[in-house]
């Protein structure tokens, strides 16, 4: 019987031994999660926001920004379009400081390439707490694969990849729990954000996934990453992929420049308005131009215009082609930011905040927030006013009861004068802007406003 046994053993040691020599197929080794790591990974980046203070001489470069940066926020994104469009949550990169410069730094995983690259902040929903991004750079890159839309179940196999606690890349898995979720989200100063319609999944959702993917089993975006139940285990929530969708289109993928047409409709690109003082029609367009190509790509309808527009940045010079009677036309432009429509635009004038000093007249020194002009169109109405570079504005006037008594309302800045002006309670048929000339001199007059 001992003889038999120790046979026994002998042959089992044999046979283990040779199975342990046999050479194992990589293949074996890959699970769901491994292949949707390895196909959807490299459409994900690690985010960094860091508040940078360099000089105003020195041009923006990985090399330019100094070790010592502090880093605000952090977060996950995923890239969209080959041309380096990033979309991850509002929450992850929608800061403000005034201790320097606010820079996105986006790193890709090791595993492929380990690239550290700079972007610029193109749009931001808080709403829907999406934001997009624009990787500064003229490679492509491959972007996530899309999901159909309204096309989940319950039980699912998904999987995040993220950033949590600063852990680059990490990947976790679980299942599509539920969907249709409304849950309400803190933010800053005590406000609650209602967000409704969201997936929920139990796999493992923490700080630093924000923004980032939520899969399926195909590789394929089904939603992005943006909040986990604090009061309990398991519980996280993603945007779905039909939301993400609309909040690209009707809110992300808009125009940073002013072109200052209008055009018939949503799928006809000829232009049937211009704004008088159009910056595109400045450059060459003319009512009748049917816009046909930006930068080289064909658009068709104004989704796929803004879609290109969103791409460009204020200023530097791009491409645009029209069709004009038989021929085709290709111009080159430059357009100013966006915000130009409603000061040089509108207003005919663009100004920055300045303080000045005077004494009351009780003989004390005292101070005003006003707004310094720093530019005046000419034929506009601010210069049809007389205002000039130089000039203060003090103060718009609103109907009484909404400021002081007499209406006067003080401006500190341009955006301040915009959302007056914009506002149901400006006074558009009389007195409505108070400034002050460079000599000294007090003015009141009526600015019109051009639509």
């Amino acid at each position: 019987m001992r003889t038999h046994v120790l046979l026994s053993l002998a042959v089992t040691c044999l046979v283990s031994t040779a199975l342990a020599q046999q050479p194992v197929n990589a293949s074996d080794r890959f699970t769901t999660e491994s292949r949707v790591y390895y196909s959807s990974g490299p459409a994900v980046v690690n985010i960094g926001v860091f508040v940078v203070s360099i000089s105003s001489d020195d041009t923006l470069s990985l090399k330019t920004i100094p070790a010592s940066s502090q880093q605000i926020s952090q977060g996950t994104g995923v890239i969209i379009d080959e041309r380096g469009l990033v979309i991850t949550n509002a929450h992850v990169v929608n800061h403000k400081t005034n201790r320097g410069t606010i820079v996105y730094k986006l790193s890709f995983a090791e595993q492929f390439g380990g690239e550290t690259v700079l972007a610029r902040l193109l749009s931001v929903d808080e709403q829907s707490d999406l934001a997009l991004l624009k990787i500064i750079s003229g490679e492509k890159y491959a972007p996530i694969v899309f999901a159909k839309e309204n096309d989940l179940m319950i039980g699912e196999k998904v999987i995040a990849i993220g950033s949590p606690l600063g852990n680059s890349h990490s990947l976790t898995s679980g299942i599509l729990s539920g969907v249709n979720r409304d849950i309400n989200v803190s933010v800053a100063r005590g406000q609650e954000i209602k967000f409704k319609g969201l997936i929920q999944t139990d796999a493992a959702i923490n700080f630093g996934n924000s923004g980032g993917p939520l899969l399926n089993s195909l590789g394929e975006l089904i939603g992005i990453n943006n909040a986990t139940a604090q009061s309990a285990d398991g519980i996280g929530y993603a945007i779905p992929i039909d939301q993400v969708n609309k909040i690209l289109r009707e809110r992300l993928r808009r125009p940073n420049v002013w072109l200052g047409v209008q055009v018939v409709d949503e799928h006809d690109l000829t232009l049937k308005k211009t704004h008088v003082r159009s910056p595109a029609v400045a450059q060459g367009l003319m009512v009748g131009d049917t816009i046909s190509a930006i930068n080289s790509v064909v658009v068709n309808d104004l989704v796929g215009l803004n879609n290109e527009l969103t791409l460009i940045e204020s200023m530097k010079e791009f491409t645009i082609e029209v069709k004009r009677g038989q021929r085709v036309l290709v111009f080159n432009l430059s357009l100013p930011h966006i915000d130009t429509r409603d000061t040089l635009g509108a207003l005919g004038l663009d100004g920055t905040p300045d303080v000045v000093r005077f004494r009351d007249e009780f003989g004390r020194l005292n101070h005003s927030r006003v707004v310094k002009v720093k530019t005046v169109l000419p034929n506009s109405p601010a210069s049809a006013l007389g205002i000039n570079v130089g000039d203060h504005i003090h103060a718009l006037r609103l109907k009484v009861g909404r400021a002081r008594r007499d209406g006067w309302t003080p401006v500190a800045s341009m955006a301040q004068v915009v959302q007056l002006i914009k506002s149901k309670n400006f006074i558009r048929n009389d007195y409505n802007i108070m400034w002050y000339s460079s000599d000294g001199s007090h003015h009141q007059g009526k600015l019109s406003v051009a639509d």
